[in-house]
């Protein structure tokens, strides 16, 4: 059987940050991660807007 292992043995992964509950609590309701979500939203926004050309290309068709 497998134990659990400490994190401290796991490798750290480039461009990932790691936090303690209460640090995690913090980032999610920081303006990082409201500068997060806006840029997600713009990123659905735009991938609607690409899909819907799509969608008259093919209606087109």
């Amino acid at each position: 059987m497998l134990e659990p292992s400490n994190n401290n043995e796991l490798p750290a992964i480039p461009g990932k940050r790691y936090f303690a509950i209460g640090g995690a609590k913090q980032q999610l309701s920081g303006v990082e991660a409201k500068d997060d979500i806006s840029q997600y939203k713009q990123l659905i926004k735009q991938m609607i807007r690409e899909l819907e050309e799509v969608l008259v290309v093919l209606n087109k068709a």
